[in-house]
């Protein structure tokens, strides 16, 4: 597990990243279609709301997947202890 933290925290983070980075590109079109509005202080709303959004989804899907990961992790967590205890 440990070899595959860093594919792992991409797999979890891909979601919410795709989604901040669509409102993003969305909000870059609104202030040059709009340029009245301000789209700057608007974003930050939008974004908090959209990426939480996007994460609460995310993890709803994802639940299987990350319970077999911690169950993993806690398996290989055990091992180890008791690979340093001595049994």
């Amino acid at each position: 597990l440990s070899n595959r933290v860093f594919q792992i925290s991409i797999q979890a983070s891909a979601p919410v990243l795709i989604c901040i980075f669509s409102v993003n590109i969305v909000f870059g079109i609104l202030s040059k279609a709009i340029p009245q509005m301000n789209a700057f202080n608007l974003s930050f709303a939008v974004i908090i709301f959209m990426g939480f959004f996007c994460w609460l989804f995310s993890l709803s899907i994802g639940y299987d997947y990350l319970n077999q990961l911690f169950l993993e992790m806690y398996e290989q967590l055990n091992t180890t202890m008791l690979k340093m205890k001595g049994n």
